[in-house]
């Protein structure tokens, strides 16, 4: 029996990223592209008063990975006798795929339509979103702006907006108007409605995803989903009846009666493009708006025929609000565009209806407007008034900050926007001028008129600035006065928090610092230099939380603050704030042990003195400041004051404290209740911990001062919430004097890091190809694929010389290097085998082909692949030239990766002169290929190559790249590229984190990298060696093992060309096996042999053109005489977007009909081909979910495949059922009977040698494979596990399976041997409520993060924001 075996090393999970170092940075990293998607949404509550009765929330939710979204409704239970009051319940099935409703009644409330709770998605699917042949994706009211409020659709959209939305549609019918772009615009009769299949896929139309390949009329080539609803990265916001205290103000009375009733509506952004408007009754979709300025980006979305990365769209928070404007009442609906898009837009909500009886769409405001001024806008813009005390009808304006911007020179200004005439844009710039950007600004009305008279905002820098408004003219308002002194280090991204200040004129502004504005922002902790990352004390970067005085009634205080701003200083002699210390400590209540932050050293604070006593006026202070202790610790959202106490929540998104410079997990928050007026405890108790409905002494913790040994007991400020991802707490008036909390959370799996080792995912198989055939080395062991016996010497790869399955697994790389192929060549591998399969393994010749292990025998891998040296370097019979050392004596072929290490060896090394090319690097664009000390991305080198090489020359003579370095290759030039005087590649060349991340090599040679993520990360090919080696119709489903049909290949090859269609049968439950294969299986090769018509989605715009691809798609290597002339004897795949090229090997006649069926393809007769000397190929062997768990047949086994070649009709449906990974159910299916085998192990008296279960031995074992100093101790390892392996065959298959449990299933779900994440006690995970879902905080009790759902994906298209 063989059984694959993973080899994967136990790895130490941090995130690294390229071009990212421990240092520190300036000011906040600004590259929105890769904000990471590690933050959550808060609940939105339909009322915060709970003493009003029952009241619903709305919680944003999504997956990571597999990027969907959703919208939960719960009930905030008020009057239930079997429930407390402010319970959060929901009977939604949360994360179910496919998504279900609630159904027991629950959110049944306010003359709720449904019979339970709804989520969005759930009610998309009831609506027929889900249909791929539905026509719900057209009946959706969704607009955009095209100089108005327009429908989304193709009919609608300007000629530049469909040429952003889908440049191929766009250029199709261009072409189709003989490239005039003025007859293309207004060709009526082709740009209709639904002209675009980008466009519709972004509606929701779901035919033609890869998932539904196989329904008719679909050519499924866009990318799968799961929801049309895409993820939600940002906060929902209910839109109720207008219920602001504008009593005052002429005509609201009349406005809030008139729409007291009027239906409410939950408002959210997604990732998929657009700003969602549901009913809050069923959760169905009211109307949709996409935001003009996401247009140029929405192809992305589709990945057609390519990988997804995870891109924002509509992802900024939203504000709701009354306003007055064109002489009536409105309520609007703002919302700024955060990492998704520069700039802002308002929506008129006061409608609950679609259409209504106006446009939803005011105004937009993008980058060009106020002078190039406005950036990526994070938080809320605010809506407010400005005018005269007693004005009943003043003027509304949108207030923002301008936003933060990629643009050198950006501005930090103030921006404000008319809602009478939005042409009106003010801007009120900081002066002296600085630069970044200015965050969400707080709104101030100091008197009871509502108007606005003051605002507070900050800035990138870490600085405070003060705005107070022109009445009558907002653009002649007076510049800023900066209120505080900040640093770079320290940014203010989220909006301030006011109070008035208690027994003091003036007002205690409440900010704290942090960012999170891209992926460098994410990881930069502020290593200090030269520090020890495992060190908490090198830790510099500090985060902090500040209240600060402002006395703005004192007109000597805001003179001296126009000049000299209030700043923090270490010594307290300068400084104008005092600081505070945090000190964590746990404690155990009622049984659980919690985490804990005391200020046991409380600081005085004073903020004036009655007297000049010298006690009194050393402690008078501004404000105070309390560092947060932890790197990576920050303040993501607005601080709260309620009762008297600062609250917030601050996280590290990346991970815990202890994280840093080493291991992360999903984030890492805190919950902080400090006193308003001194940053401390002061001594109050805020938590009831322990708990008794009380908040008293017994809820203190004892504290031991370790310089004095005294105890205290000190009231807690801070509780741990311990792994996952936390957004800032929603809080509702549960009784008099008590509050509630609501938290929402989630587990967002962090990807491990790359290193060496096989791919996730799957499995890379390898073939090589020559003229020369099977090439025999000097230990006379065949190097051609014995077990297949295809024996011709072609040089097309009829039959290839070479083929290793599992490669990368077999061999525990990351990388196919032409050099070093088969690095474990003649050693036991990963294949491991009581009973070797070849005939004469561990016999007693010289030549054996089995490695003794005691009484047993392993299995060695044969010398199958021909390396790049091998056949350059043989004599005329196709046998290796013996090589010599420095001493004159023979070198093993083993040994040939090290030439060029030792200069004697460079005289044997062949100089035959070649150019390299690839064909199909588009399809397997996660790969890098490295020539000598040079790499490239496989298709920049591709395209690069290609394009030099068909540009009509008829030489390579001088054929250089970009850089001018020659493209003319030898092995010995390859193998010594070593820059002057160095023994490696130097760094800008080849970057640790391309050795990491994609496996290349720091020492020259000729090698592509895949990196262990490139099949989670769809940059792979998937195909089967059937299809690759051109033995199968592309069409038909493949019926037999590949080892069946390639064992049988050589009659069939050799024999009288096969009728056409390949074979006539309909199933393949026709065939028993292959024993005597029918003569119409193989098509003849001369007709199919490698060559496969490109799906139509691939030919762009040339209509009824032949673009074929070489090897089935697959991702190959060519090294071709540089003698050759390129215009004659290559030929290029340029029809198909980034086809590559290649020696040419066949013609196509009739290309030009428009029915390619028509085509007729004619091979060159009589190779080898023109100039060819060798050529790689490689792919990712898909199928192993597809054949083994997903299939089955009428009579109940799992024997025949149905996976087909690419090109084949059900192909993409396949590819992305293989691509998901295993499901939770399947996992469990596979892992349950061995979980229950090791609960119930007992040491038997039949087997007292075994000490553990077979599970927890196989696990031991991996552990010795992984770190074997020897190949003793790896064989006997290796002997055991085989032996294991065969007496249990649950245990057999789940561990030819467990490498695809690493996308679908949430970390701690997995079996510890399987868990990237994290390892031992940190894997675990608090408990969720009976849903699922996190528990909220009365009193401030536990509160735990939801799991991922079930379909959350590391790297299902990778994460950007954590791409390796």
């Amino acid at each position: 029996m063989n059984i694959a075996i993973k080899r994967r090393p136990l790895k130490i999970i941090s995130i690294l990223v390229l071009g990212v170092s421990p240092l520190l940075f300036a000011a906040a990293v600004f590259v929105p592209s890769t904000t990471p998607t590690v933050m959550v949404g808060q609940y939105a509550l339909k009322n915060n008063d709970l003493l009003a009765g029952t009241t619903q929330a709305y919680r944003p939710w999504y997956e990571n990975g597999a990027w969907q979204g959703d919208i939960i409704e719960y009930d905030i239970v008020m009057g239930d006798p079997l429930l407390q009051d402010g319970t959060r319940i929901t009977d939604a099935d949360v994360g179910a795929n496919p998504a279900t409703a609630g159904a027991s009644g629950r959110c049944n409330f306010s003359g709720h339509l449904g019979s339970g709770c709804w989520t969005a998605r759930a009610t998309f699917i009831a609506n027929g979103a889900d249909d791929p042949t539905g026509s719900y994706w057209q009946n959706r009211n969704i607009f955009t702006n095209n100089g108005g409020q327009v429908n989304f659709t193709w009919d609608y959209l300007s000629a530049v907006q469909r040429e952003s939305v889908d440049k191929e549609t766009y250029d199709t019918i261009l072409a189709l108007n003989g490239y005039d772009a003025t007859l293309a615009a207004s060709d009526t009769s082709r740009n209709t409605a639904d002209a675009s299949e980008i466009l519709n896929y972004i509606r929701g139309k779901r035919l033609h995803e890869k998932i539904n390949d196989t329904v008719s009329g679909s050519n499924g080539n866009l990318r799968s989903r799961y929801s049309v609803l895409g993820d939600i990265t940002s906060s929902p916001i209910y839109i109720g009846p207008p219920r602001e205290p504008y009593g005052q103000l002429s005509g609201f009375i009349t406005f809030s009666t008139d729409y007291a009733s009027r239906d409410g509506r939950v408002a959210v952004g997604a990732n998929d493009g657009m700003l969602h408007v549901f009913d809050e009754d069923d959760g169905s979709e009211v109307f949709a708006y996409v935001p003009s300025m996401v247009l140029d980006k929405l192809g992305k979305l589709a990945a057609r025929d390519a990988t997804y990365d995870h891109t924002y769209y509509v992802a900024g928070d939203l504000l709701s609000a009354s306003a007055y404007f064109d002489s009536a009442w409105h309520t609007v609906l703002v919302g700024g565009g955060g990492p998704g898009f520069a700039g802002l837009y308002v929506l008129d909500v006061t409608e609950d209806v679609y259409p209504g009886t106006s446009n939803k769409l005011l105004f937009e405001k993008t980058s060009v407007d106020a002078d190039n001024s406005i950036g990526h806008i994070y938080g809320r813009p605010q809506v407010g008034a400005l005018g005269a005390d007693s004005d009943t009808s003043p003027s509304w304006y949108v207030f923002s900050g301008n936003g933060y911007s990629t643009t050198a020179g950006h501005k930090t200004a103030l921006v404000i926007t008319s809602l009478d005439n939005p042409h009106t844009i003010c801007q009120v710039e900081t002066f002296p001028e600085t630069y970044g950007g200015l965050s969400t600004p707080a709104l101030l009305s100091t008197d009871i008129d509502n108007m606005v008279e003051l605002a507070f905002a900050g800035d990138l820098n870490g600085n405070l600035w003060m705005f107070k408004f022109d009445q009558s003219d907002p653009c002649t308002t007076e510049p800023p006065i900066k209120v505080y002194a900040g640093s770079p280090d320290q940014p203010i991204t989220t909006a301030p928090s006011i109070s008035e200040h208690p027994y003091k004129s003036g007002y205690i502004v409440y900010f704290g610092t942090g960012s999170l504005l891209s992926l460098d922002d994410a990881l930069n902790d502020g290593l200090r230099d030269g520090g020890n990352p495992g060190l908490q004390t090198d830790y510099t970067k500090k985060q902090a939380v500040y209240g600060i005085w402002i006395d703005t009634e004192n007109a000597d205080t805001m003179s001296a603050l126009a000049s000299t701003p209030y700043q923090f200083n270490s010594d307290p002699d300068l400084s104008d704030l005092q600081t505070q210390t945090l000190v964590e400590t746990t404690a155990t209540f009622n049984g659980l042990v919690e985490t804990l932050r005391i200020t046991p050293t409380e600081n005085p604070l004073n903020y004036s003195c009655l007297s000049d006593s010298e006690t009194c006026t050393a402690n008078l202070y501004k404000g105070w400041k309390v560092d947060l202790p932890n790197c990576g610790e920050r303040l993501l959202g607005s601080p709260f004051v309620r009762a008297k106490r600062l609250q917030f929540l601050t996280t590290n998104p990346t991970g815990p404290a202890d994280a840093c410079g080493s291991k992360r997990l999903p984030g890492d928050s805190w919950v902080m209740s400090l006193d308003w007026l001194y940053g401390t405890s002061n001594d109050t108790v805020v938590y009831n911990l322990n708990p008794d409905a009380t908040l008293d002494n017994n809820d203190k913790v004892t504290y031991t001062d370790d310089n004095t040994g005294a105890d205290s007991l000190e009231a807690p400020v801070g509780i741990n919430l311990g792994p996952g991802n936390i957004a800032q707490p929603t809080f509702a008036r549960l009784e008099f004097g008590i509050d509630k909390m609501y938290i929402n959370g989630m587990f967002l799996s962090i990807p491990p890091v790359p290193s060496s080792g096989p791919l996730l995912g799957g499995h890379i198989d390898v073939e090589t190809d020559s003229p020369s055939n099977g090439v025999i080395a000097t230990n006379n062991r065949k190097k051609h694929s014995e077990g297949y016996n295809i024996q011709t010497n072609d040089g097309m790869g009829r039959g290839v010389d070479g083929h290793v399955h599992d490669y990368d697994t077999m061999h525990d790389v990351e990388f196919v290097d032409l050099f070093q192929l088969e690095p474990r060549r003649g050693k036991a591998n990963m294949v491991a085998s009581l009973t070797p399969t070849q005939e004469g393994a561990c016999g007693t010749e010289e030549n054996e082909k089995g490695i003794r292990v005691g009484s047993g025998c392993l299995e060695a891998i044969e010398g199958e692949l021909n390396r790049a040296y091998d056949t350059l370097h043989t004599d005329q019979d196709g046998v290796l030239e013996e090589l010599h050392g420095p001493d004159d004596s023979a070198v093993l072929q083993s040994e040939v990766n090290s030439l060029g290490a030792d200069p004697d060896f460079e005289d044997t090394v062949p100089s035959t002169q070649f150019i390299i090319t690839l064909a199909n690097a588009d399809r397997s664009n996660a790969a890098w290929i490295q020539i000598g000390c040079k790499a490239w991305p496989v298709v920049e080198y591709q395209n690069m190559i290609t394009e030099k090489l068909l540009d009509g020359r008829d030489t390579t003579t001088g054929l250089v790249d970009d850089d001018s370095d020659s493209l003319i290759f030898t092995l010995t030039g390859i193998i010594n590229d070593f820059p002057d005087g160095a023994d490696s590649c130097s760094q800008d060349d080849i970057p640790d984190e391309l050795i990491r991340s994609k496996g290349l090599s720091s020492r020259p040679t000729l090698r592509i990298g895949f990196g262990q993520r490139s099949i989670l990360d769809e940059g792979v090919h998937a195909t089967r060696s059937q299809c690759v080696l051109g033995l199968h119709d592309p069409e038909d489903a493949v019926c037999f093992t590949d080892e069946a049909v390639l064992t049988a290949a050589e009659s069939a090859l050799l024999s009288t060309p096969a009728p056409d269609p390949a074979y006539s049968y309909s199933s393949c439950t026709n065939f028993s096996g292959l024993s005597t294969p029918p003569n119409d299986y193989i098509r003849d090769p001369a007709r199919n042999l490698h060559i496969t018509h490109a799906p139509s989605s691939e030919l762009g715009h040339y209509l009824g053109d032949c673009g074929y691809r070489w090897r089935n798609g697959a991702l190959t290597v060519q090294l071709i005489d540089a003698g050759i002339n390129p215009s004659t004897d290559l030929q290029s795949l340029y029809r198909i977007s980034g086809g590559g090229t290649h020696v040419k090997a066949f013609s196509v006649l009739n290309c030009g009909d428009l029915d390619y069926n028509n085509n007729v393809v004619e091979p060159f007769e009589n190779a080898p081909n023109p100039g060819l000397l060798y050529e790689a190929t490689m792919y990712w062997h898909y199928s192993d979910l597809v054949d083994k768990i997903r299939n089955s047949d009428p009579d109940g086994n799992t024997t025949p495949k149905d996976a087909p070649c690419y090109g084949g009709g059900a192909y993409s449906g396949k590819n992305t059922i293989d691509a998901g990974g295993l499901t939770l159910g399947e996992y469990n299916a596979l892992t349950g009977a061995l979980v229950d085998e090791c609960q119930n192990f007992a040491i038997s008296a039949d087997e007292p040698e075994k000490l553990v279960c077979d599970l927890e031995r196989f696990g031991q074992l991996l552990n010795i494979i992984n770190s074997a100093e020897s190949e003793t101790i790896l064989n006997n390892a290796l002997l055991e596990l085989a032996e294991l392996l065969e007496q249990n065959q649950a245990l057999a298959d789940y561990a030819e399976m467990r490498d695809y449990a690493g996308d679908k299933i949430p970390e701690h779900k997995k079996l510890a041997i399987d868990q990237q994440q994290c390892e031992g006690a940190e894997c675990d995970t608090n408990s969720t409520s009976d849903d699922g879902t996190p528990a909220d905080i009365e009193l401030y009790e536990d509160s735990t993060p939801e799991l991922a759902g079930p379909n959350s994906v590391f790297g299902r298209r990778n994460w950007v924001d954590l791409k390796q």
